[in-house]
């Protein structure tokens, strides 16, 4: 027993690795569609939903614009001789509190905008001119806006009269009001990080608490138990509605936060160079999911169910709202009738009958005899490529978006890390980002790798990475290409590659219903199979054309070890020859240093020289018929008066006469046989016969004759004298 639960433990574990670890937080809210603001050149930074007409209110320079949640349409505009900083629903729809840009002499900047008679009310309240975050009570009586004296002026809705001005604790602009579920506190924090709990119907402080930074968010959750505050430095904090400290967390930068309608989930928006929606447990601070954006995030708001977030619209800083979602089908969706790509839309309702991102209407990429919109430019489809390689199959996925959302999504993104008209790389990389973190990964490598079917052998260890081939980075918003994404897959083939190899792709799949590629394309599809990097064969796949059978072969096996040794070289051609630069200055430091050596010559070594030449004229013999002698040296006066003594020499200590082949040179000096060491010289090689050495140079002399060897020579040069020694035969005992 034991050892069956052992056995199924290690099972276990074993197949938990060879899943691929994707983030358990990411949300499948992907980016839906945009609005479009009646004033082009405005700048979005406020945004509310309310969710009893189903309409959204933005706010973009001097203009405020209405649009309907359900299919983005502009409903109504309403203009101001000011900037509108600021606008907020009450909870019951009927008005829209509309802040302005105030002045010390023109302070009356709160509006109210009836949304019944779609007017403005005639009267106006004070206020300054910092977003405050404009705050309702739950019943729609009150509400409350930061005014001119550093506090909160709290209004009557009926008729627009204050009844409470919250002054005198406040050293700076206030920048967060939130009313309390029952309307007996409200929040007030500041741009020095002081936080004030007021009592809502007297006025009269509560408490005070202090934070680092400047407060940018605060808000109590519906069940009135608690409040949360957020800063510009990233903390978000929990306190009882009594003002006792729950717990915290650090996150990024943030510039709001909202409590959940229904359920105990705090939603804060991080903003700054990784914008990001994160809902966090109320209670344990527990990532629950995340929405990371690809455009700057002033401010948002939520449409909610009971489960989960419908959608998040976000100010841009465009003249955009951004809204993401749960995509919806198109329109037309399931319907019968002809569909030539194979999308489920049939053309009586479809926009782009061939499936190539060129609209109908604007379909002019084919001969003129021929109707467009039937024939798919396959350089503007879908592409899918299939790449066996080092026991590996690289599957990429590859969309083209048209001209509309192309422009948008430059529109929204060159503004992302700084203000400019172009999208530089690190705008770039927040697309791409945002791209693989919103979608379903884990359900993308399971349907992709149930998708694929080989003829031996199985995908295993899937790994995934999305990027953006072309028409973003470095882009101006009206460009004319389009921009091209790519989601590249990678399994590991067990238990080797053998070929040839047959994959099969059972259908054409659609990825629509959790990621940005519903706004995409998606039939037909241009297939190409590569083996080790060079492509093997081409063509479109239609989706009613059944399955798609890629056969490899082995080609390139035979080549493929050269190959991938070429690869290394050249993936590692700058080390390597930074190396062989290294050594060639080595060697060549080396060189000079030995040959600079080499130049410093010992006067002693000169002196060797001179002696070895006087050793080899003395040591010239010259060949005659009997014998050889020695060059005679003269034989001075001085030497003539010298008496010597002969030394008697055994006859018996005397060596072995030796040939003279074997016999070796030497000289008599001072009564002493001295042998010397024979010294390599740079001269020919001596020839020997029986007799010794034989020379056979010719030398030719001052008066022009020749010297022939063996002839007696006559010389200037002096004798030496020399010792001989006369030997005694002594017989023997």
């Amino acid at each position: 027993m034991l050892r069956k639960k052992l056995s199924l433990f290690l099972a276990l574990i074993i197949l938990s690795c060879c899943f691929p670890a994707v983030a358990s937080e990411s949300s499948t809210v992907n980016f839906k569609a945009v609005t479009y603001a009646s004033n082009d050149f405005g700048k979005t930074n406020s945004v509310s939903y309310d969710s009893v007409s189903n309409t959204i209110a933005s706010s973009y320079g001097k203009t405020l614009d209405i649009h309907s949640s359900t299919d983005y349409s502009h409903i109504a505009k309403f203009d101001f001789t000011k900037d509108v900083i600021d606008v907020a629903y009450s909870p019951n729809g009927e008005f829209i509190a509309v802040s302005l840009t105030a002045t010390e002499i023109d302070f009356d900047s709160v509006v109210l905008v009836n949304t019944t008679t779609m007017s403005i009310d005639s009267q106006r309240q004070r206020g300054n001119n910092m977003p405050s975050n404009i705050a309702w009570t739950y019943d729609s009586a009150k509400f409350a806006v930061a005014n001119f004296d550093e506090g909160v002026n709290i209004y009557s809705t009926e008729n627009s009269q204050i009844i409470h001005e919250l002054n005198g604790q406040h050293t700076t602009d206030v920048s967060c009001i939130a009313f309390s579920p029952d309307g007996q506190n409200i929040l007030s924090g500041d741009k020095n990080g002081l936080l004030i709990i007021w009592d809502a119907e007297s006025g009269q402080l509560v408490k005070k608490i202090n934070f680092s930074s400047e407060i940018t968010g605060c808000g109590f959750n519906t069940q009135n138990q608690k409040f949360a505050v957020s800063t510009k430095e990233g903390n978000v904090s929990t306190y009882t509605s009594s003002g006792s400290y729950l717990q915290s967390i650090q996150l990024n930068e943030i510039s709001g936060l909202l409590w959940s309608e229904f359920r105990n989930i705090l939603y804060i928006l991080e903003d700054g160079p990784r914008p990001e929606m994160i809902s966090l447990d109320g209670s344990s601070f527990a990532r629950i999911e995340s929405t990371k954006l690809f455009h700057n995030a002033k401010a948002f708001d939520i449409k909610e169910n009971q489960n989960t977030v419908v959608e998040l619209y976000a100010a841009t800083d465009t003249n955009h709202l951004a809204i993401y979602g749960t995509p919806a089908k198109g329109y037309g969706y399931g319907n019968y009738g002809s569909d030539l790509d194979g999308d489920n839309i049939p053309d009586e309702y479809d926009l782009d009958d061939d499936g190539d991102s060129f609209l109908d209407e604007w379909d002019f990429n084919c001969p003129e005899e021929e109707l467009c919109s039937r024939i798919p430019d396959e350089d503007n489809i879908r592409r899918n490529s299939i790449e066996i390689t080092n026991d590996k199959l690289i599957f990429e996925d590859t969309y083209i978006f048209n001209y509309e959302d192309t422009f948008n999504f430059r529109n929204l993104t060159k503004r992302s890390i700084i203000e400019d008209q172009q999208i530089n790389y690190d705008e770039k990389n927040l697309f791409e980002q945002a791209l693989c973190h919103n979608m379903d990964s884990e359900y993308y490598l399971d349907k992709m790798i149930s998708n694929l079917e080989l003829s031996q052998g199985q995908l295993v260890n899937g790994s995934i990475i999305c990027y953006v081939e072309s028409g973003l980075a470095f882009a101006k918003t009206f460009d004319q290409s389009p921009i091209v994404i790519t989601i590249k897959t990678t399994y590991e083939i067990m238990p080797n590659v053998s070929f040839p190899l047959q994959v099969t792709l059972l259908e054409q799949l659609n990825f629509a219903d959790f990621s940005v590629l519903h706004l995409v394309e998606n039939h037909p599809i241009m297939l190409t199979t590569y083996i080790d990097g060079q492509q093997d064969t081409t063509g479109v796949w239609w989706k009613d054309s059944g399955v798609a059978e890629l056969n490899f072969t082995s080609v390139n096996q035979q080549t493929s070890e050269i190959t991938n040794i070429v690869n290394t070289l050249m993936d590692n051609i700058m080390i390597i020859t930074a190396s062989i630069i290294f050594a060639i200055v080595l060697v060549w430091v080396l060189m000079r240093k030995k040959n600079l050596d080499s130049l410093i010559l010992d006067e002693e070594v000169f002196d060797d020289e001179n002696d070895d030449n006087n050793i080899l004229e003395e040591s010239m013999v010259f060949e005659t018929e009997e014998e050889t002698y020695s060059k005679p040296r003269p034989i001075e006066e001085e030497m003539k008066s010298l008496d010597y003594e002969d030394e008697i020499v055994l006859e018996s200590k005397l060596k072995t006469e030796e040939s003279p082949l074997q016999r070796k040179s030497f000289n008599l000096d001072d009564d002493e046989f001295v042998e010397k060491k024979i010294q390599k010289r740079r001269v020919g090689k001596v020839q020997r016969n029986r007799q010794g050495p034989i020379m056979t140079t010719k030398r030719k002399r001052l008066d022009g004759q020749i010297d022939i060897p063996g002839q007696q020579i006559i010389t200037n040069k002096k004798p030496t004298t020399r010792k001989t020694r006369k030997v005694k035969k002594v017989k023997k005992e």
